[in-house]
């Protein structure tokens, strides 16, 4: 019994501690293309990343990033870590 009340501190612990370390936001990558197709490589981009909801398309959260594209035209951001539009954080969005 005292193992088995062992191992559960353990599992509860370190599940708290994974929960603790998650970081307020998510990873986003797109690749960047131009009017004609083409690649967009190696270069500052503006970027506007807005969370809706419903089919009205409510806006319930925006933010703005700079990224730069690789060779390949591919960017990464972390939603919630960029700009916010409005006085709103990602915590602030309703998830249900």
């Amino acid at each position: 019994m005292k193992v088995r009340n062992f191992i559960l501190t353990i599992a509860t612990t370190l599940a708290t501690m994974a929960a603790a370390a998650q970081t307020d936001g998510f990873s986003y990558q797109a690749v960047v293309r131009n009017a004609h197709g083409d690649l967009v490589n190696n270069a500052h981009v503006g970027l506007r990343l807005t969370l809706t909801a419903g089919d009205n398309g409510q806006a319930l959260y925006q933010e703005t990033h700079r990224p730069s594209t690789n060779s390949y035209g591919v960017l990464s951001v972390t939603v919630g870590k960029g700009a916010p539009v409005d006085k709103k954080t990602l915590n602030d969005v309703d998830w249900a």
